[in-house]
């Protein structure tokens, strides 16, 4: 992350950096914005937290697996 950057900083959407790990299925990504201080209870426009975006059905079950336990344990 660049220095001074906020990681619980949302866009017009509300997205945070966060919830974009969470989109991406990076959870070698979401690590690092947990480390970096990033809020896992943000809630975007549509209302969803990280966890609720990584409890939707996936492709790739075991990394949305493993971001569920990372964010419950933020939580």
């Amino acid at each position: 992350m660049a220095a001074g950057a906020d990681p619980s900083e949302q866009n017009d959407a509300g997205i945070s950096p966060l919830h974009q790990a969470v989109y991406a299925e990076r959870p070698d990504i979401v690590i690092v914005m947990l480390c970096a201080g990033a809020d896992p209870h943000l809630v975007n426009k549509r209302g969803e937290t990280p966890l609720d975006i990584a409890s939707k059905p996936s492709s790739i079950i075991e990394k949305q697996k493993e971001i569920i336990a990372l964010l419950e344990m933020a939580a």
